[in-house]
């Protein structure tokens, strides 16, 4: 069990950090992808810092927000997980 935690945690922090660095990349601040997603800045915040997990419907709004597919977002996170031996 606690391995598992271990595993979503270290996950979770990835995924996050990845969709910064996509968001970044993008030139949108926390602040207007939020207002795009219709949700608050604590809300991306947390998920880019690792806090929360995002849901798979989330992730899809998070590539819409981004404007890119979400097959290629998808690709960036497997891809992620992939070089860190979480997949």
């Amino acid at each position: 069990m606690q391995q598992d935690t271990l595993y979503q945690e270290e996950a979770n922090k990835l995924i996050g950090e990845t969709l910064k660095t996509m968001r970044r990349r993008s030139g949108i601040t926390q602040k207007e992808l939020a207002h795009r997603l219709h949700t608050t800045q604590s809300f991306i915040s947390a998920i880019e810092q690792g806090k929360r997990a995002i849901r798979l419907t989330e992730t899809i709004l998070y590539s819409s927000g981004l404007d890119m597919p979400s097959q290629e977002l998808y690709e960036e996170l497997k891809s992620t997980l992939d070089e860190h031996n979480l997949l």
